[in-house]
């Protein structure tokens, strides 16, 4: 019974917070976010990624465009990915900058991944949730196909075209002949190299020393004469001795 008043709230009134079932049901929020959760998982109702104040949505199968009145919760830059997708249906991964790949990503209730595998390499691509899965292929395909006019023109095949021989025209013989030159050999000239010899440079003359004669000073002292008799000889010495010794008369 309360499934039923529950999914009947849903119905009438789209998306719905916590907030709003525990209102409803005169419950607590507690008890309300764990009677949706069991929807949840039942797949009776699905809930968003969006958030508004920090809580999810919970709505019904098939209801993903009521989403849109929310979207005013989501930042400038992903609201600005969001209004693109919704026009051009079909995002390119590869040929996005990096915000808007980024971006992308946390609209997981608004874009939807597909991969497309193309001459063995894998590309993915991102669909508005509401573009059916034939419309996609239909649109992914005209992204991939290269417009005629700007092919590149493919060079023109250059053919070899060979005359037909009647009969194989031999190849003529070169015959390499190496001849030797005789190099006569010249002995080497001597070469006398003048060498200037340096002049003689005269020596100088050396001067003797100046020779310094000492000043020698002479102080003239009186001189003592003596008088020394000259010495007699030995005869008159003994003559002088006999007298001495004879008796005077």
């Amino acid at each position: 019974m309360d499934d039923q008043k529950i999914l009947g709230f849903l119905k009438t009134n789209g998306p719905t917070l916590p907030a709003q079932l525990a209102k409803f049901l005169e419950s607590n929020i507690l008890l309300s976010s764990a009677r949706l959760s069991e929807l949840v998982s039942r797949r009776l109702v699905l809930v968003s990624k969006l958030k508004v104040g920090g809580s999810p949505l919970y709505y019904l199968p098939g209801e993903e465009e009521k989403l849109l009145n929310f979207k005013e919760n989501l930042n400038p830059k992903d609201q600005e990915t969001l209004l693109r997708l919704q026009q051009e249906k079909i995002f390119q991964e590869n040929a996005q900058d990096l915000f808007t790949k980024v971006s992308v990503r946390k609209l997981d209730d608004f874009a939807k991944a597909l991969k497309v595998t193309r001459n063995g390499s894998t590309e993915i691509f991102w669909k508005w949730y509401m573009v059916n899965d034939d419309e996609a292929k239909r649109l992914i395909n005209s992204l991939l196909e290269v417009p005629k006019s700007t092919q590149p023109a493919s060079p023109p095949i250059q053919q070899e075209v060979k005359p037909a021989l009647s009969e194989p025209i031999p190849k003529p013989v070169v015959e390499m002949v190496q001849q030797t030159q005789t190099v006569p050999v010249t002995k080497p000239i001597p070469v006398q190299i003048p060498i200037e010899r340096s002049q003689s440079i005269p020596e100088p003359v050396r001067q003797p020393p100046k020779q310094i004669e000492p000043t020698v000073e002479i102080k003239s002292q009186p001189i003592q004469q003596r008088i020394v008799e000259p010495k007699k000889g030995i005869v008159a010495e003994a003559i002088e001795t006999i007298k001495k010794k004879l008796p005077k008369r």
